[in-house]
């Protein structure tokens, strides 16, 4: 009874959210960070979405375009997906380090998840059952066509520090910001301009997560105020690197975001 109480309470909530023309606030990735910290928290009552739990750290946007585009073909059938290593589990993928260089592979090296052979850059970490992942993506797929044609719509996205760009796996021990920053900029802008050919309505929020404790007068070369526009801001969110069971950063960095942006 609790549980049917609390699915009603959810559908009402979205409901009213819906009536009311509020901004319907919907995660692009490139991982599950946004879903996890910011929308379960201010947005509990939102089902989970396309893009909620994909790991696509490499590919990014450009995935998420080309998915679009292509119309969510290759996830509706279980033909559609493979079960195996990603590379960025694979033991074998960086055999050598140089002094100066540090790989951005996860530490869990061997572990297999279902990749979708059509995109073979993404990895489903959170699904474990391919029936299960097939039904609940057929179902998101539906719903994710509809929001594309939302009055408001506000897209949200993230990359990090350490994680690859175009299945880079092994950086600079300075884990080449410059690169990596330019290239987020980049992918987003094109990316708007793309989701405003399909809706004029489109809004996009991109960050890029850094360390809790990282230097924020570094940053200040990239002007990432003068580069946000009327419908995409850029900002830096610094919460990466605590201890697993401190969300202080975090939620903190979260709270900011939704107050600054979204409320």
């Amino acid at each position: 009874m609790k549980i049917y109480l609390y699915n009603i309470k959810k559908k009402f909530k979205l409901y009213f959210s819906l009536i009311f023309k509020k901004n319907y606030v919907v995660s692009l990735g490139s991982g599950c960070d946004l879903k996890l910290f910011l929308l379960n928290k201010f947005y509990n009552y939102y089902p989970t979405e396309f893009f909620d739990y994909l790991w696509n750290f490499d590919a990014g946007l450009s995935y998420v375009k080309e998915i679009i585009m292509n119309d969510f073909e290759g996830f509706s059938k279980k033909s559609d997906y493979i079960f195996t290593t990603h590379k960025k589990f694979q033991p074998n993928l960086i055999k050598q380090l140089s002094e100066n260089e540090v790989s951005v592979q996860n530490d869990i090296l061997g572990e297999k998840h279902y990749v979708p052979i059509k995109y073979p850059e993404i990895s489903f970490m959170h699904y474990k059952n391919l029936d299960d992942l097939v039904k609940s993506f057929n179902k998101k797929v539906k719903r994710f066509k509809k929001i594309l044609k939302r009055q408001h719509l506000y897209f949200v996205y993230y990359r990090q520090f350490d994680e690859p760009i175009m299945s880079e796996y092994v950086n600079n021990t300075d884990y080449d910001l410059d690169k990596k920053i330019n290239f987020w900029i980049n992918e987003s802008v094109d990316f708007i301009k793309f989701a405003t050919s399909l809706n004029k309505n489109v809004k996009m929020l991109s960050l890029f997560a850094l360390p809790f404790d990282f230097d924020k007068t570094l940053i200040n070369n990239y002007k990432v105020n003068e580069k946000s526009k009327n419908n995409l801001n850029f900002d830096f969110v610094y919460y990466k690197n605590a201890e697993i069971t401190d969300r202080t950063y975090v939620d903190a960095e979260m709270e900011r975001v939704y107050k600054k942006y979204l409320i």
